[in-house]
């Protein structure tokens, strides 16, 4: 069964989240340290995921340890790009206290892509044990879409018009 089905959303009840706005959305884990960052990076190299990696706009390998990737031992952070099916999510390297993804909108225009974020959000949150959400682009404060790992689900949390 389809994981939006199995959660009670219904795609014509969220599609809007995902209209071409000339904005990205965002994928958080906050309160992150090194070893999350380390946890995950094992994990997409797992290869549950396929994904690449770049550095400076160069394909690059991706580094074994993380924690160099915030020592500035490089002039550029890795950029890592990760397929949720037919969906890109881009993971910078921005700050060890927070995992961000951020994903095109106009990549979401069925169910199906839906889906695939929910479940990749889903099983970020199951590795690392920790909320993951969606939101506007660089809004944390405004979750569209929350996966809590005590719970085992995606949650829609509607803006209140």
């Amino acid at each position: 069964m389809a994981l939006s089905k199995l959660l009670q959303m219904k795609w014509e009840d969220y599609k809007t989240e995902f209209e071409c706005d000339d904005g990205l959305r965002d994928i958080y884990v906050l309160e992150t340290s090194v070893s999350d960052w380390q946890i995950l990076v094992d994990f997409f190299r797992s290869g549950v995921y396929e994904y690449s990696c770049s550095i400076g706009g160069e394909e690059a390998v991706l580094p074994i340890s993380v924690k160099e990737m915030f020592d500035g031992e490089y002039e550029f952070r890795p950029l890592l790009a990760v397929k949720a099916g037919a969906v890109i999510l881009n993971c910078h390297f921005f700050i060890e206290e927070e995992i961000e993804f951020d994903l095109d909108p106009c990549e979401i225009t069925n169910e199906f892509h839906a889906e695939q974020v929910f479940a990749f959000m889903r099983q970020v949150g199951q590795v690392l044990n920790k909320e993951v959400i969606l939101t506007p682009e660089s809004y944390q404060s405004y979750i569209i879409f929350k996966f809590s790992p005590s719970i085992g689900q995606i949650k829609y949390i509607p803006c209140e018009a």
